[in-house]
């Protein structure tokens, strides 16, 4: 049987949190912040408006 890993890691951000959502809920703006160069671009209009779940 495999062997389950958990990996976790945790950073301090010195900026309000409107300012962290504003940055992360815009898909569009995931290739500055995210490192892995996952997405490269994305559709405009994909803006996640709240915290939570949408159904």
């Amino acid at each position: 049987m495999a062997e389950t890993k958990v990996v976790s890691a945790e950073q301090v951000v010195a900026a309000p949190a409107e300012v962290i959502f504003d940055l992360i809920a815009d898909p569009a703006r995931q290739p500055e912040w995210d490192g892995n160069d996952n997405l490269l671009q994305a559709d405009s209009g994909q803006r996640v408006r709240a915290a939570g779940r949408s159904s």
